[in-house]
């Protein structure tokens, strides 16, 4: 024990380890002294801080032993004074599993409970139909399904079937909700860039014009515009000449592949597009339009939040179809932005849920996929079966 004597009285106030080894030396046998390794590897000594107390401790599966090598060391160092000598354990240590398995458990659960809890309000994107409906407080049209493809998204090319028959359905709900025969303009908004309107609003307009509609689309985005790119038009003469009186309507308008859709672009990006969207002239193209041979007017707006142009738009419009990009727009944004179309007391013709992450149905059927979406998201789709069977 001649090592254990010595980390007890290393501390200067106590005796020298010489004087200690040969106390612990005379009362040990020379079984103890060839064990001295292995006692050591269970024996702590540790200082109590701002005091000169000291506890000794020693592990052993006998509960006399453990008590008995404090004592004996204590016993044979002639600086220290014992204050509480170990006692024997009354039974083994024995951990109880069952105990920390609940506890464990209930402080994971809680953990758990919070942490989602924190990550839902620190993550208020709207992510599925009924975070419209409950969050936003406005119609739902549909949503649109996000593909994996490296050309733009548009129907007048090659797309996944699902890709097509949820804007089919789209169709359907926006022919639903405005049963009137007159003339219809729709205008196709986003709280910010980024969320596929203008996308969208092309798709819109292909879609109805498929469905027999005459439509005619308008790139009212004179900041950023990008209707010719996805339908692949020249963009020589467009919107902006018309509106500053360089051209007349016969001149911007363009017919596409489909026969009954024809095409108005943007034509430039002037520095007063607030005041030119605002002008006479607009009013004078949505009012001539109206009584031409079309259908629908579809109008690409910029982003409601990005400039006051979407705003300006909403007064030559019956409606607008709100453009929202799942896992993407933050619901206060989009709060926002509705509150600013709201306030010219136009009415929201609902929402269009885009680049839902959802897998591509085996059935392709219309009414299958139209039941695969309300199932996939909970939605009883009582008044989108009538929309689909019309179609």
């Amino acid at each position: 024990m001649i090592s254990l004597a010595r980390a007890v009285a290393g501390r200067r106030d106590q005796a020298s380890a010489p004087a200690v080894a040969e106390k612990v030396g005379d009362t040990e046998s020379a079984s103890d002294i060839a064990a001295v390794d292995v006692l050591e590897k269970h024996l702590e000594v540790e200082a109590l801080p701002a005091t000169r107390l000291l506890t000794i401790s020693f592990s052993s599966t006998s509960s006399t032993l453990a008590a008995l090598i404090p004592n004996e060391i204590a016993a044979t160092s002639a600086s220290l004074i014992v204050v509480e000598p170990a006692q024997p354990a009354p039974h083994p240590y024995q951990p109880d599993i069952f105990r920390i398995l609940f506890y464990s458990s209930m402080v994971g659960l809680t953990l758990g409970v919070l942490l989602t809890f924190v990550l839902n309000w620190i993550d208020d994107t709207i992510k599925t139909p009924q975070d419209v409906l409950g969050k936003l407080d406005i119609p739902f049209l549909g949503l649109v399904p996000t593909i994996q493809t490296d050309r733009q998204p548009i129907l007048s090319r090659p797309v996944p079937r699902h890709f097509s028959e949820a804007y089919r359905t789209l169709r359907s709900s926006i022919v639903f909700t405005n049963p009137t025969e007159t003339t219809r303009v729709v205008l196709c908004a986003s709280a910010r860039p980024g969320e596929g309107r203008t996308t969208t609003a092309c798709n819109m307009a292909m879609v109805l014009a498929y469905g027999g509609a005459r439509v005619l689309l308008i790139d009212a985005d004179l900041r950023s515009p990008g209707v010719h790119e996805k339908l692949l038009v020249t963009n020589a003469v467009g919107l902006a000449h018309l509106l500053v009186g360089q051209a007349r309507i016969r001149d911007t308008m363009q017919r596409t592949n489909n026969p009954n859709l024809c095409v108005i672009t943007a034509g430039g990006t002037p520095e007063n597009a607030p005041e030119l969207l605002a002008s006479e002239r607009m009013k004078q193209l949505i009012a001539h339009a109206k009584h031409g041979p079309f259908d629908w007017i579809v109008i690409d707006s910029p982003p409601v939040l990005s400039s006051g142009d979407a705003v300006i738009l909403t007064g030559i419009a019956d409606g607008v179809a709100f453009v929202l990009g799942a896992d993407m727009t933050r619901r206060r944004l989009a709060a926002k932005a509705i509150q600013m179309i709201t306030a010219n007391q136009l009415k929201i013709v609902g929402a269009v849920l885009n680049r839902v992450k959802v897998h591509a149905p085996k059935q392709t059927s219309r009414r299958a996929i139209a039941r695969q979406y309300r199932a996939y998201y909970g939605i009883d789709g009582t008044a989108a079966s009538k929309n689909l069977v019309k179609s």
